[in-house]
């Protein structure tokens, strides 16, 4: 019975030290990684015709000619950074709470989640990578941006819908039915949807009141 507790402690041990190094390890990558889509994506762009949200400041605040960046840029990918920071450290934590009821062979949950990050939204893992899709491609200015991030939340809701429906209630039965009521949100707690209504409402009124700001501003100095 000793050596069982022992090995059990160990485990213990073992898994607060792996949770300690992800949280270390995930906004590194999450920089990193952040950074290699960025200009990535942005040399991409600069051969596609677009709409860019704040658009009126680009023709004399050219900083970056070979990806088109331009100071303004500076925000968004600061904001979206922050986004993605966050959701990769949402990750790390969800993931490590998926580890602690997953059978290592099967490698299926033996048990329903319904604390830490399960405790406000049903699907946390889908809202984390939401977060970090939408902080980047808020972040690349584009109109094209915003509509690839609307198509990734339609997609993830679908599939959240089937995966509910075909594997979590099968599995669990009237108790995922009960957590279901209990938990109504799928994926955004109340940060995050700030988070994604900012991001939103700050590139709309980039793309209504483009040419308009500029034009105010230099009225305002003069």
């Amino acid at each position: 019975m000793k050596p069982f507790l022992e090995n059990e402690k160990n485990i213990d041990k073992l898994n607060e030290m792996n949770k300690k190094i992800q949280k270390i390890i995930a906004p590194i990558w999450a920089v990193v990684g952040y950074c290699l889509l960025y200009f990535g994506f942005k040399y991409i762009l600069k051969f596609i015709p677009d709409v860019k949200p704040w658009g009126a400041f680009d023709y004399e605040a050219l900083i970056f000619k070979k990806y088109d960046i331009y100071w303004i840029d500076i925000i968004y990918f600061i904001v979206g950074l922050i986004f993605f920071i966050h959701g990769a450290l949402r990750l790390a934590g969800i993931s490590a709470q998926n580890h602690s009821v997953r059978d290592e062979k099967t490698r299926e949950p033996v048990s329903l989640l319904k604390d830490g990050y399960y405790r406000e939204v049903r699907h946390p893992m889908y809202g984390a990578f939401m977060l970090m899709q939408g902080g980047f491609f808020f972040s690349l200015r584009s109109l094209i941006g915003l509509v690839i991030v609307a198509v990734i939340i339609i997609i993830q809701n679908v599939n959240a819908i089937y995966e509910e429906k075909k594997k979590l209630i099968t599995m669990f039965g009237d108790e995922y039915i009960s957590y279901m009521k209990q938990t109504k949100k799928k994926f955004a707690t109340r940060c995050m949807f700030g988070y994604f209504i900012f991001g939103v409402v700050a590139s709309v009124i980039g793309l209504i009141f483009q040419g308009k700001v500029h034009i105010i501003l230099l009225t305002f100095v003069k």
